[in-house]
């Protein structure tokens, strides 16, 4: 009985730790996710959208063949498995950096917080009609509270959606839309699939892709 007892104990205690690492991950995850708005507005100063997020990938590309050289990332995929994710990797990362990027010309990093900020509640309808899932009040009106939370900050702080920057709105809308796509679709592929399988494969695809649009868009000017 003691035996079983510290078993359980053991079990909670790493329950405990998991949930810990994901808020982990999730705060660093939102962290990364606001400031690139702003460094990509900056980056935007200084360059075109299709060169940045070739340059984006390419770094993402990097880092992920130096960490499989070093064995610290291990992936094998048949022709079939990779076809399975190419839709996972059209909404994410190849739709939503790249309306996001083009978006982020046209409007300001403040506007494309807030706009992404509603990505949850995409999720939620898509998940509804989709994935048949029924969420709870409590998750709904936590959502909800969190949008208002980002739109009452950016509003404090000045920001406004400005009717004059229409295309940039709609092409972040686009990308909030693509994330939540993305949200929907990653619940079902990660059944099936590790995480860093999907990002191995996401990554790749997405450094093929900008680099071979930047490569055309270089010959044909």
């Amino acid at each position: 009985m003691m035996g079983e007892g510290h078993l359980i104990k053991k079990d909670v205690n790493w329950a405990n730790e998991k949930k810990k690492i994901v808020y982990i991950a999730a705060l660093l995850y939102v962290l990364v996710t606001g400031h690139s708005f702003l460094f990509t507005k900056v980056a935007l100063e200084g360059g075109g959208p299709v060169d940045i997020l070739a340059h984006r990938f390419v770094a993402a590309f990097l880092g992920l063949a130096i960490a499989m050289a070093l064995g610290w990332v291990r992936v094998s995929f048949k022709k079939s498995e990779v076809l399975r994710i190419l839709p996972l990797a059209l909404f994410y990362p190849l739709s939503f950096f790249g309306f996001q990027t083009v978006g982020l010309m046209y409007a300001t990093s403040a506007e494309a917080g807030i706009i992404t900020a509603a990505a949850p509640i995409f999720t939620l309808v898509f998940a509804s009609i989709f994935l048949k899932e029924k969420s709870t009040a409590l998750q709904t009106g936590s959502i909800i509270v969190s949008v208002i939370g980002v739109v009452y900050v950016g509003v404090m702080k000045g920001a406004t959606l400005d009717t004059n920057n229409i295309l940039g709105i709609v092409l972040l809308a686009l990308s909030a839309l693509s994330l939540a796509g993305y949200n929907v679709l990653a619940r079902s592929l990660t059944k099936s699939f590790t995480n860093i399988e999907l990002t191995a494969v996401m990554i790749t695809i997405s450094f093929i892709t900008y680099n071979l649009v930047a490569l055309f868009s270089r010959l044909s000017t």
